[in-house]
């Protein structure tokens, strides 16, 4: 686990909680209902241009690094 989640781990810990405040975002998310087909087909090409350029995370990626976390801060707080 890297320093940046062993921080936000022992934080969460110490406070019985998340160590940040959460908020709504300002702007609403786009609603599919609301979009053109222009639009839509836009957000798609949006999206696999992502793909395409490599700005993704593997799904398996991240259910590996959620379990290390998960398992870590299980380990920590049963020592507790």
């Amino acid at each position: 686990m890297d320093s940046y989640n062993a921080i936000i781990i022992k934080h969460s810990i110490a406070r019985n909680g998340i160590p940040f405040e959460m908020k709504l975002p300002s702007v609403k998310p786009i609603s599919i209902n609301k979009l053109t087909k222009e639009q839509f087909d836009a957000e798609m090409q949006a999206g696999m241009d992502d793909i395409h350029a490599g700005r993704v995370i593997p799904a398996e990626e991240i259910e590996i690094e959620m379990n290390k976390t998960y398992d870590q801060l299980n380990e920590t707080t049963e020592k507790s």
